[in-house]
Order: structure tokens, then C-alpha cells, then sequence
């Protein structure tokens, strides 16, 4: 991720523990998406894409990405997605993706067209889990803290985010840039 120079995000753990707070009311209310929730949650530890950090041991520049889920019951594919919110403010109204550098366009639309068409065959593709394919600089995880729960406990755990996730500006230029063949 490439940070503008700013001088300090401000405290933004008190406003991701309320968000926090809210989602376990709503999950409280819907067994099925705490379950999803729960298996999400697991599934991205497990991954590797965030892990557990203590807070003495970590800097105090910092900032906590406040999250939620969108539960579709009629979806036979994500019925939950977590949604991370790096636009949400900090005490001190500044934003993760206020901060973050957002890339340049890759590829104008003109020019991947003109490519599509010099070869006999063309090749589409989807990446799973694309963002989170992606490692961010160890340096850097600590602007990508999140608050959460294990079952039953309630009690908040503390995690970097170790991957690009949706939600931060520079997601969608880094996915690109990743695939892309462009230099």
C-alpha cells in the first residue's frame, strides 16, 4: 500500500468496536449468518490473510477498518460477504483511504480492445479470492487492524489484516496491476 504523507489518522478503535458491537446484535437475531460469519472469519485467519496481534506489541499509528456483513439468503454462491469499511472516519475525521494513494489507470479501454483482437485466441479468468492474493508490506498491517469475536466469547480479538482487502482505495489498482501485463 503507498501512504501519503499525513500527520496522524487519529483513534479509530472506539468507532470499529461499535460497529462491532452492532453486528453482533445482528448476529444474534440470524443464527445462520453468525455461522457464516464465524466460518468467514475462520476461513481468513486460517488463510493466513490476517492474524491474531496483541495490542502492547503494536505501534500506536494505527488504524482499525470497522466491518459488517451483507447476509443474501437467496444467494446459492456468498449468502455472507464481510464488507471492511476504510472510509470511515477517525476521531480526528480522516480516513484510511484518505491517506492511501489509489494508483493510476493500468490500461486505457482503447488499448486493451486493440490487444484483444491481435491474437487468435483470447483468454478470460477469475481469481479467487483476488484482493486477498495479494500481501501488503509487514511495515504497513498495522493500518489494517480489524476487531473481532470468537463464538461465545464476545470478547474483541485484535488482527492485521496481511492481504489487500476490498473496501481500501488501492485494492482495485493492485488487483490489476497484479494480472496485468503491462509494465
Amino acid at each position: 500500500m503507498a501512504i501519503k504523507e499525513f500527520l496522524s489518522l487519529g483513534e479509530s478503535k472506539q468507532i470499529a468496536q461499535k460497529r462491532l458491537d452492532n453486528l453482533i446484535r445482528r448476529l444474534e437475531k440470524n443464527p445462520r449468518m453468525k455461522k457464516l460469519y464465524s466460518e468467514f472469519m475462520e476461513e481468513y485467519e486460517t488463510l493466513g490473510h490476517m492474524e491474531r496481534v496483541v495490542e502492547d506489541e503494536l505501534p500506536s499509528d494505527n488504524y482499525y477498518l470497522p466491518h459488517h456483513g451483507v447476509y443474501k439468503s437467496g444467494s446459492t454462491t456468498t449468502p455472507l460477504r464481510v464488507v471492511f469499511n476504510a472510509s470511515s472516519f477517525s476521531s480526528n475525521g480522516v480516513s484510511l483511504n484518505d491517506i492511501l494513494l489509489k494508483g493510476y489507470v493500468v490500461e486505457d479501454i482503447f488499448g486493451l480492445v486493440l490487444r484483444f483482437r491481435q491474437h487468435k485466441f483470447a483468454f478470460t479468468f477469475d481469481v479467487q479470492k483476488m484482493f486477498r492474493q495479494i500481501l501488503v508490506a509487514p511495515h504497513q498491517t498495522d493500518y489494517l487492524r480489524i476487531l473481532r469475536f470468537e463464538d461465545n466469547t464476545y470478547q474483541p480479538i485484535t488482527f492485521k489484516l496481511n492481504t489487500i482487502t476490498y473496501g481500501t482505495a488501492c485494492a482495485p489498482f493492485y488487483a490489476i496491476r497484479t494480472v496485468s501485463s503491462s509494465p
